[in-house]
């Protein structure tokens, strides 16, 4: 225990208060043992990869109408921030009769995963532009070269299938520089279940694919 919570256990009135506090360091203690077995498993996933290859697609995105809250975020206050974001984007376009034209997706840049700082974009498109309202601004989403895999389930190993992403583009000369793109088919907004949620994630690219023009 913490300096702090040993005094706070010592110095309570009665064995009640005192069982309530130890009561309260179990349970950080059982939430800490968790996270630490996710990522362990994580980095083992890591240094074991599956057998089986990814399914990657290459996609041509075309630029979209959004509207977005963008900042400069920590890598550990990624998540909460996220989902923070997406929910005052759901929010805002809800107030102002507007209808997502397709699943909401984020921006990342590479600074986040190198420097663990970097710009972060979440964004929801729209086919008009959102009135801006907090962070809430309009957003022209960029075209792109993407090649895309899918990650199911909560984002808790996330990792793995980015590194598994990455290791394909490389190992195919493929990467350009952009920020990787994610869209939320299926997410905390669709579902409270996290095994269905269903994340494509996008590493910019340029196509190798051309076509012969006709004689």
């Amino acid at each position: 225990m913490r300096v702090e919570d040993v005094k706070a256990v010592l110095a309570a009135p009665d064995h009640q208060a005192r069982n309530a506090l130890i009561a309260a360091h179990l349970s950080r203690l059982e939430d800490e043992l968790a996270q630490m077995q996710l990522s362990v498993a994580s980095l083992r996933s890591l240094l074991e990869p599956a057998d089986a290859p990814i399914a990657v697609e290459h996609r041509t995105v075309p630029a979209t109408t959004a509207a977005a809250v963008q900042d400069v975020v920590e890598l550990h206050d990624l998540l909460p921030w996220y989902q923070g974001a997406l929910g005052e984007l759901h929010a805002t376009v809800a107030a102002q009769d507007l209808r997502p034209s397709g699943p909401s997706g984020g921006l990342f840049s590479s600074d986040l995963v190198q420097y663990e700082r970097g710009e972060a974009t979440v964004f929801v498109p729209l086919d008009e532009n959102v009135r801006p309202v907090g962070r809430v601004a309009s957003l022209l989403v960029p075209a792109a070269e993407l090649a895309v895999t899918i990650h199911r389930g909560p984002h808790t190993d996330i990792d793995v299938t980015y590194g598994a992403l990455g290791t394909y583009v490389t190992e195919h000369e493929l990467a350009v520089d952009g920020p990787v793109r994610e869209y939320y088919p299926v997410d905390a907004h669709s579902t409270d279940n996290s095994a269905q949620w269903r994340t494509e994630i996008g590493w910019p690219i340029f196509q190798t694919e051309w076509v012969c023009p006709v004689q």
